[in-house]
């Protein structure tokens, strides 16, 4: 494996303190420089006497710190063949020893140990130094200068044991960087997956919109078009029953009466659509002010009077009921919805009560009724558009579930909102939320 091929850089994942700590204590028990240097020849670690007394005096001339820096750019520039073990001779006869720093079959990296003398013990000073020594004139010189050599067995063991801390910790760092790059890549490969997966789901959404807009455009266009004809079905029923195109006899009374009374029903499902598409589209526009909600309330009940007449339900409203803030005709509307569904689903001979209290930012409206009640797993979702708690249920009382949805609707933009509570069999009360009285 090549020194391009891994990608590792000593000083991006040593833990160079730790390997500080390590080399400190080797350094002073075997009384060696070392130095520690990135494949770039960078120097990242230098412990222990890695000057001599010498090489202190040779650094105070500016000769022999230009030599100094050459010397120190050699053995940074040394690199040992892989497997092998090099050395680097100073200019002063001093040596260094050289080792590659490797893992898993590539160099990333050297230690040098030094400077020192290799070889048998001797008590005379490399040729080079005593004529250091004898041009400065200095005889302490050599006598301060180091003449210990050491035996290449006692440099080895040395070399062996620093290098084999190093390896430890190289191999602890390359897994953790490995880890580190597994992660990287993973988390690379699903951020990748998840800008997809936003990408589909942008255009999901974007053709859902589409078709939510042709639905809502089609909602529209479809109910004008049906009204117009059944206002003249409607009209020409009425006309039959003043009896306009000539007398009708019981029989013929009872057939219009039921032609008038289906057309006013689809008529009244078809202003809902219309009501619907609007709401959907945004196309509402409102104008608040402070409103009685009694007063608004018992113009929705006159509108149901027939219906409650017909079903004998006994309505009660409490008075007086509190101010709000709010759209009178939106409110109305959605009063509509809701009030007309407490008298469509209960039963003849039952009740329906209004109440209402307030608190210091908002107005609360009960609508409690003795209808049929909605199951638990359905009472969450009879706000969604065209949501029939019970397809029996819809059958008998009819409707196209979308009037609480337009209640909803018109509550919200008025910074309203309508919530509910029942029990299959024993009834539903519905709140309705509104701005504060001003």
């Amino acid at each position: 494996m090549s020194e391009s091929q891994t990608g590792l850089r000593l000083k991006d994942i040593l833990d160079l303190d730790a390997f500080r700590r390590i080399a400190e204590g080797y350094a002073e028990l075997d009384g060696l420089g070392i130095t520690l240097f990135d494949l770039d020849g960078e120097r990242v670690v230098q412990v222990g006497p890695s000057r001599l007394p010498l090489c202190e005096w040779l650094n105070t001339r500016a000769v022999g710190a230009g030599r100094c820096k050459s010397q120190l750019a050699e053995l940074a520039s040394t690199r040992p063949a892989p497997g092998s073990r090099g050395s680097c001779t100073c200019f002063t006869g001093y040596q260094y020893r050289v080792v590659p720093v490797e893992y898993d079959g590539a160099n990333i990296g050297r230690l040098a140990f030094g400077p020192m003398l290799e070889g048998e013990r001797r008590d005379s000073l490399p040729p080079p130094v005593v004529e250091l020594c004898a041009d400065a004139g200095d005889r302490d010189l050599a006598h301060r200068a180091d003449h210990k050599a050491r035996r290449h067995a006692e440099i080895d063991h040395a070399v062996d044991r620093i290098s084999r801390a190093l390896s430890s910790l190289i191999g602890a760092a390359w897994v953790r960087n490995l880890a580190s790059r597994v992660h990287t890549e993973r988390s690379r490969d699903t951020y990748a997956e998840l800008e997809q997966q936003n990408r589909r789901l942008e255009e999901m959404v974007a053709r859902l919109s589409e078709l939510d807009r042709m639905k809502s455009s089609f909602l529209q266009t479809i109910s004008h078009e049906l009204r117009t004809p059944l206002t003249s079905v409607i009209g020409y029923a009425e006309m039959l029953i003043e009896g306009l195109a000539g007398p009708l006899g019981a029989e013929q009374q009872e057939y219009v009466r039921t032609i008038l009374g289906k057309g006013e029903q689809l008529l009244g499902l078809i202003n809902a659509l219309i009501e619907f598409s609007k709401a959907e589209a945004g196309a509402v526009s409102l104008s608040r002010g402070n409103l009685e909600l009694g007063a608004v309330v018992r113009d929705v009940l006159d509108q149901l009077r027939s219906e409650i007449r017909k079903k004998r339900i006994e309505v009660r409203v409490a008075s007086p009921l509190p101010r709000a803030f709010a759209d009178r005709e939106k409110l109305r509307k959605a009063l509509e919805h809701i009030l007309g569904n407490a008298v469509k689903f209960t039963p003849e001979g039952g009740q329906i009560e209004v109440g209402g209290e307030e608190s210091e930012t908002e107005v609360r409206l009960r609508v409690v009724d003795t209808g049929i009640g909605i199951p638990k797993d359905a009472a969450a979702r009879i706000f969604e558009p065209f949501f029939q708690a019970d397809a029996t249920s819809t059958r008998e009382y009819g409707g196209a579930g979308i009037g609480l949805s337009i209640a909803k609707r018109f509550l919200e933009v008025q910074e309203g909102r309508v919530a509910v509570e029942s029990a299959v069999g024993r009834g539903s009360t519905f709140f309705v939320y509104l701005p504060r009285g001003r």
